[in-house]
């Protein structure tokens, strides 16, 4: 049997768990499946229990409180560190796994840490609030790890360029996508959920928090081209808690769009399925993403996608999406009527793209990862 931990600290930290938080917990589920796998979550006292409650009730999993709140924030990591390393040699664990996390300093098993995007280091505006020790600690994780996960391809080169490693060292596993998304075929609930929603009938979607990373001023600024050269009618919705400070709504009221754009902030992904199934078009041209989840979530739903051609989203989204030019509001706002007012290639893309999203399986991950932890150990 061969013990496995997964820490958690610092990829669940929100009481409105994102998309990558439900798929750190996939992930765990899906390599727990593994009959000759016993696995053990380490959570720190900030984390709400009841985001564990989606598990598969025949999937074997243990979870291990580490470090309590009375530990001063200063000294929270230190706490932590000694908390899971105690952890690691009550339980005797063969390898400690962290998901976008970090390693602890002493290292008392096989160590493994997944990369999910090194988009702070890519432009340091978007990681202001990313201090100097942690990208040290980040390093020292890193060198200590006995193999390092990336998530693309583009991750992966990331990782080369900012760090001194070798290549032999990373491997990429891509992420599956959760069965929760999926078309939905019955008309009336979904005309149901539209009218209680107050969903426009026809609208162009967004997902995600509003961060400059992810472009939300180039979005409205399409949005307008959109409206004002192109004429199209759909409206605009926009999913995603504000990140900074009232700066999007205000542009949209200075841009005289308020009444065709709407917000819906935080949206649990039980729900984000029928947004994904009602929209015309989904909209997502990130700057930077090292994977891009909403975009195959979208896919799997059965909506075309139009994205940005960089990164992780260009490997992703390939030729079943419309990739645009992020820095180009026009380029954008071109691809997204290309989509809306061509029904061919919408339809081809949508195809494409639902077929495409099914190669992303909790199955070929935990294949992939079981194969891994045998590997180094």
């Amino acid at each position: 049997m061969i013990k496995i931990g997964f820490e958690c600290c610092n990829a669940i930290k929100s009481c409105q768990p994102t998309g990558i938080v439900f798929t750190f917990l996939g992930a765990v589920n899906s390599i727990s499946k593994e009959k000759e796998i016993s696995s053990f979550i380490f959570y720190p006292w900030f984390f709400d229990k009841k985001y564990f409650g989606f598990k598969q009730k025949d999937v074997p999993i243990k979870y291990l409180f580490v470090c309590d709140k009375l530990s001063e924030k200063r000294f929270f990591r230190w706490w932590y560190d000694k908390s899971l390393i105690s952890q690691i040699g009550k339980q005797d664990l063969h390898i400690l796994h962290s998901f976008l996390g970090l390693l602890p300093l002493e290292k008392r098993c096989k160590y493994v840490i997944t990369i999910h995007d090194l988009g702070y280091l890519v432009n340091k505006e978007w990681g202001s609030h990313i201090s100097k020790i942690f990208i040290e600690r980040l390093k020292r994780s890193i060198k200590n790890s006995d193999k390092i996960i990336a998530v693309s391809e583009a991750t992966k080169n990331d990782i080369l360029k900012f760090f001194s490693i070798k290549e032999e060292k990373i491997e990429v596993v891509y992420w599956g996508i959760d069965e929760i998304f999926r078309k939905i075929k019955d008309e009336e609930e979904l005309e149901k959920f539209r009218f209680n929603k107050r969903l426009p009938s026809k609208f162009i979607l967004s997902v995600g928090v509003f961060h400059p990373r992810k472009n939300p001023l180039g979005i409205i600024q399409a949005f307008k081209i959109l409206r004002s050269k192109y004429k199209i009618d759909q409206e605009l919705v926009l999913i995603g808690r504000d990140c900074m400070n009232g700066k999007i709504h205000r542009f949209v009221k200075n841009e005289g769009l308020s009444s065709i754009v709407k917000y819906y902030g935080y949206v649990k992904r039980e729900e984000l399925v029928y947004f994904y199934n009602l929209a015309d078009v989904f909209l997502f041209p990130s700057f930077y993403e090292g994977f891009g989840l909403p975009v195959l979530e979208s896919m799997r739903c059965g909506c075309s996608v139009v994205c940005s051609d960089r990164g992780g989203l260009k490997e992703i989204g390939g030729n079943c999406a419309y990739l645009v030019d992020p820095d180009s509001p026009s380029s954008i706002a071109r691809g997204v009527y290309q989509v809306v007012s061509d029904r061919f290639l919408k339809s081809t893309l949508i195809e494409k793209g639902y077929k495409f999203s099914k190669r992303f399986s909790w199955d070929n991950y935990r294949e992939k990862m079981c194969s891994l932890y045998r590997e180094i150990l």
